[in-house]
């Protein structure tokens, strides 16, 4: 007789939640076929050794839900959704939005699925950062992110050192502050205000912003940005889905030979530049 049983994991996949599945079980007595129920009129037991049961008449196309594999016609269900792919890489999802049932790429800067499998290493070290890079595989810290503490010069920050995306902690350029001014205690430029004193000559403090940042300043959203670009982390003069590397220049003859921010590269997945 067919007994409605709740799968505990055989056949499923350790990750996919219990579904309820057919098994059949010559040792069964009648049952209801409208509930499930034993011939004693209580509803059968979960059973340990049940399992899903494949049934061609009602596999599900990629982006339905699923339970187990055997509920999709492609025998993959990964996130809860019938997958074209098994999916199993951990920077990896079947159900962005836009994508869902497609094997995608995690964005860059996301955690992955299981944030075990990214590790995080000291930002000294320009290793990894914890989040993903796009390309289904760990990120480092991107381009720009600062290794190496610095200290003030003027509105500016001199000789401090900065990643350069590929693992490697390198000197960085020298970076203007305006419109903050340099925090003397960190070597860095303020990223908020609480008083005009934290903002460069001329500017106001209003609603913890001393306004819009130049190229190659920290940033966490395109808005805090003049160009209107933030790329992790760095005001950039182009939207860029890598990094944006402050490119260090030497000044004119006759002033000081320290790097400015002149221009900006955005720098793909791959550690090209564009």
């Amino acid at each position: 007789m067919l007994a409605l049983a709740v799968a505990l994991g055989a056949g499923c996949g350790s990750s996919s939640p219990a579904s309820t599945s057919v098994k059949r079980d010559a040792a069964d007595g009648p049952r209801d076929a409208a509930t499930g129920d034993g011939p004693d009129g209580q509803p059968e037991a979960a059973r340990p050794d049940a399992t899903c049961v494949p049934d061609a008449l009602t596999k599900k196309p990629n982006g339905q839900a699923c339970t187990c594999a055997s509920d999709c016609s492609s025998n993959f269900c990964v996130d809860g959704l019938c997958c074209n792919t098994a999916c199993a890489e951990s920077c990896k999802l079947c159900g962005a939005a836009g994508s869902m049932g497609t094997c995608t790429f995690i964005s860059a800067g996301s955690k992955p699925r299981d944030p075990t499998t990214c590790q995080v290493t000291d930002v000294t070290t320009c290793g990894w950062d914890g989040t993903c890079d796009g390309a289904g595989a760990c990120r480092r810290y991107p381009a720009g992110t600062q290794c190496g503490k610095g200290m003030c010069d003027a509105e500016a920050v001199v000789g401090a050192r900065s990643c350069d995306g590929m693992g490697r902690c390198r000197p960085g350029p020298t970076v203007i502050c305006v419109p903050f001014s340099c925090d003397a205690t960190t070597g860095a430029c303020f990223d908020a205000c609480a008083q005009a004193s934290q903002c460069s000559n001329g500017q106001q403090c209003v609603s913890a912003s001393c306004g819009l940042k130049m190229k190659g300043a920290t940033c966490k959203a395109n808005a805090d940005c003049a160009s209107g670009f933030c790329a992790d982390k760095v005001c950039c003069n182009v939207a860029c889905q890598g990094g944006c590397d402050p490119q260090r220049e030497e000044r004119a003859v006759g002033q000081p030979r320290q790097g400015i921010v002149s221009r900006l590269v955005c720098v793909t997945s791959s550690g090209r530049s564009r």
